[in-house]
């Protein structure tokens, strides 16, 4: 059980480091790639979406950390509800993103 406890917690640390990355790219990168963007509602919606996974990642890695204390059941809603913001948040974020970016470089 320990072992997937930390291959759990290695997944959600590195979700966080990726979705902390394409936040901070994507902010880096547009006034150079996009000076005048179209469809900013969609990187507006990207960063909404990235933020929650970051938040979903959080919450997921503070239940795994008690579950290993034996202070929280297993596949508890709090768990599931972390595993679908971080790995949907994550999802859905990086579709709006590439979708922004096709529209302006199109």
């Amino acid at each position: 059980m320990d072992e997937a406890l930390k291959l759990d917690f290695d997944f959600y640390k590195h979700l966080t480091t990726l979705d902390t990355a394409v936040l901070l790219i994507s902010i880096a990168v547009l006034d150079k790639f996009f000076p005048d963007p179209e469809w900013v509602l969609s990187l507006v919606v990207a960063v909404v979406f990235l933020l929650a996974s970051l938040y979903g990642c959080l919450i997921s890695m503070a239940n795994i950390i008690h579950v290993a204390r034996d202070e929280l059941e297993p596949e508890s809603a709090e768990e599931t509800w972390g595993i679908l913001l971080a790995t949907s948040g994550f999802t859905l974020g990086i579709t709006s993103l590439a979708i922004f970016s096709g529209v302006n470089l199109l």
